[in-house]
């Protein structure tokens, strides 16, 4: 009689165990994973190229005497504005024997007195730089392109410049010119590119960030960059369908940012898994995260 209770006690633990193994089963059959998704859109999109340069005056002149002697008077200090023909410094011409009248130091442009290099009393050779004018009303940043970039970029296209000193500004350029030649040491090519600057808030010298468009895409379906899973050298969207994910192959074209083009896949309107898409499987049931 022992024997057979305990048989019917064994029994029953295992049915019990069994029971709670299918329960459990069950319930993990009905976990459904979690996603974001965003709608797929029509943005504009552009093809970029980034550099660093530094802002150079668009007319700059380093200022000399046309005679030898002794500074008598600076006639402008730093900051100043200048027009052609004005008188910057005197110069007591120091030729023994003779009388001279004082010798004025002209501006060979108009612009902004950038440096005044003598003081009063100063010996002054044609040699020796009296001041440093500069027009600021536009400005120049010079790039050495690497010749592989160099056909992507023409006179007219935009560029867009930052500089640290305004943060979140940038100052809209164009390309003005392209050097048609190569260096051969360093395999580049000079290129310019000319800022208006008439509120002279960029200063000769700022170190610069280029982003200089080279094509611009209209209205082409983008999706979140995240969004792409790469899967050797396919790329796949996970697209939302009835509760459903389907894995989709597509054509990524350009990225600007955190956007990326879809040239072909996936069309525009349609729900694109944006998180929780990694270790997701074709037609596969999801929750979608409001």
């Amino acid at each position: 009689m022992k024997k057979y209770l305990t048989c019917l006690l064994v029994i029953a633990a295992c049915l019990i165990v069994a029971g709670c193994g299918k329960k459990k089963e069950a319930v993990q059959e009905k976990i459904v994973p979690v996603v974001k998704v965003v709608d797929a859109q029509l943005r504009n999109l552009n093809e970029t190229l980034f550099f660093v340069g530094d802002v150079k005056a668009q007319d700059e002149a380093t200022v000399f005497s046309k005679v030898t002697g002794k500074l008598i008077e600076n006639k402008v200090k730093e900051g100043d504005q200048v027009k052609k023909g004005d008188v910057i410094a005197m110069i007591d011409r120091d030729e023994t024997g003779f009388k001279f009248e004082p010798s004025p130091v002209d501006s060979p442009l108009s612009g902004t007195v950038g440096r005044v290099f003598l003081d009063k009393g100063a010996n002054v050779l044609m040699v020796t730089p009296v001041a440093f004018v500069v027009d600021m009303s536009a400005v120049e940043v010079h790039l050495d392109v690497v010749e592989r970039y160099v056909p992507q970029i023409s006179e007219g296209q935009k560029a867009f410049v930052h500089v640290d000193a305004f943060p979140g500004k940038n100052f809209e350029g164009t390309v003005t010119k392209v050097s048609p030649v190569v260096d051969l040491q360093s395999r580049t090519a000079a290129v310019e590119i000319t800022i208006p600057n008439q509120d002279r808030s960029l200063l000769s010298g700022m170190f610069a960030k280029i982003k200089l468009i080279t094509r611009e895409h209209k209205d082409v379906c983008a999706v979140p960059a995240e969004a792409v899973v790469r899967e050797g050298d396919v790329d796949y969207l996970f697209v939302v369908d009835g509760g459903r994910v389907r894995k989709t192959k597509v054509h990524c074209g350009v990225r600007e940012g955190d956007y990326i083009e879809i040239a072909d896949g996936v069309e525009s309107g349609r729900q694109i898994v944006v998180w929780g898409q990694h270790g997701l499987e074709n037609e596969q049931d999801v929750e979608i995260k409001k």
